[in-house]
């Protein structure tokens, strides 16, 4: 699919709203100081061979839902691909796993001691988001993601505050049917007053100077209630009818 082009002309969703910072930097298109943005999104574009991976694993999981509360960094092991924060929290101990499409920046040490947020659900599947901040007034977000069918857990929004995240609906348009029932969203992450919005297997940098690197891996919605094609049902199995999967990385400045 060719990139969809969007311009200020154009009453849809925009995808990277700059009020007064500096560009936005990552692999999503340009800025231009001309009247008109030209903003090559990256609706169905991403190269699979560099596609952004944001997904986690808690080994073993966590024995609640929910978590929250403070825990001490003991091993960090980073590559050029994931990076493996052994956490102990209380009385469990565990594995954060987090693959990467390159190095983690010196956001944590062994060492450290980090607040830890952590909730989940059974829907359809396992939904799980997370935070880690720093134990400090400012409470600094340093690693964040969510892979589930919300962008965030039930209860009060601002859960990864201080960035909001929103989803883009009609903004990659293909035709839907009994045999590609699926449309490609995208997330679009607010940050003061920039914005960004992400397709699945891209990144933005945000802040001035850059504060977060945020990437998406997957962000789709399911329209089980098709209508008959051609005389024939349609028919699905029971599931989510949205998926997402989000990474957040504090970049300190």
């Amino acid at each position: 699919m060719q990139p969809y082009r969007l311009t200020q002309a154009v009453s849809i969703p925009v995808l990277l709203l700059l009020g007064c910072n500096p560009p936005l930097q990552g692999d999503l298109g340009e800025y231009t100081d001309g009247s008109t943005r030209d903003i090559e999104t990256g609706c169905g574009d991403a190269d699979p061979a560099s596609w952004v991976p944001t997904s986690f694993t808690f080994d073993p999981p966590l024995l609640d839902t929910s978590f929250a509360g403070e825990c001490s960094i003991s091993v960090l092991e980073s590559s050029s691909d994931s990076v493996d924060l052994s956490l102990a929290c209380g009385e469990q101990a565990v594995q954060l796993h987090i693959p990467l499409d390159g190095p983690l920046g010196p956001v944590v040490a062994p060492g450290d001691t980090v607040m830890l947020d952590y909730r989940s659900e059974n829907n359809w599947g396992l939904d799980e988001w997370y935070t880690l901040r720093r134990p400090s007034a400012d409470a600094t977000l340093l690693l964040a993601g969510m892979q589930g069918d919300s962008l965030e857990p039930p209860g009060p929004q601002g859960f990864f505050a201080p960035l909001t995240l929103a989803v883009l609906a009609d903004v990659c348009p293909k035709p839907v049917h009994c045999e590609a029932p699926g449309e490609d969203l995208a997330v679009e992450f607010t940050y003061g007053a920039a914005a960004a919005g992400v397709f699945p297997g891209h990144h933005a940098l945000l802040g001035d100077p850059v504060n977060y690197r945020v990437a998406v891996s997957l962000a789709s919605e399911n329209h089980w209630g098709l209508p008959p094609s051609q005389g024939d049902q349609c028919s699905f199995a029971d599931g989510s009818s949205t998926y997402f999967s989000v990474s957040i990385q504090h970049q300190p400045g």
